[in-house]
């Protein structure tokens, strides 16, 4: 029996199956060197990724509202002889009971400051109109208290 055993250890790799074993362990290794050496995810391949860079930028902004909000709106006084807003001009004001009329010339770029200034100071727009006219915007607006 120690004989065989002999014979078997001393024998060529080639009658034992070395050729597959061997082959094999290459194959292995040569895997494993590049799964082990291949560079881990990027950022941007993550499908989550986008959403996380998101939620972290709105968090700061979160947090600065919290720190900054009041329960009460500070409200602005309304006066349409000085309209707080840059490329805005006072074309005419026909006032009423619960609000007026405003007749104003306007560039694109002040249209919504003109809107958030107006409801800082508690006027409601119930109309208002935009024509272009000799290259000049003009804006009509309709408002209430």
């Amino acid at each position: 029996m120690h004989l065989f055993f002999e014979r078997w250890l001393t024998a060529v790799m080639v009658s034992r199956g070395g050729h597959f074993v061997l082959s094999f362990a290459l194959i292995a290794l040569v895997l494993g060197y590049f799964w082990r050496s291949s560079p881990p995810l990027l950022a941007e391949d993550d499908p989550h990724s986008r959403l996380r860079q998101q939620w972290l930028n709105v968090m700061p902004l979160k947090i600065a509202l919290q720190s900054t909000a009041s329960d009460e709106p500070v409200w602005q006084h309304f006066s349409p002889m000085a309209i707080p807003v840059t490329d805005v001009t006072l074309v005419a004001w026909r006032p009423a009971e619960n609000g007026g009329e405003l007749l104003l010339t306007v560039r694109w770029s002040a249209v919504p400051a003109l809107f958030y200034w107006l409801a800082r100071c508690g006027m409601q727009v119930t109309a208002f109109t935009l024509h272009s006219e000799h290259n000049i915007l003009q804006m009509s607006v309709q408002l209430e208290q």
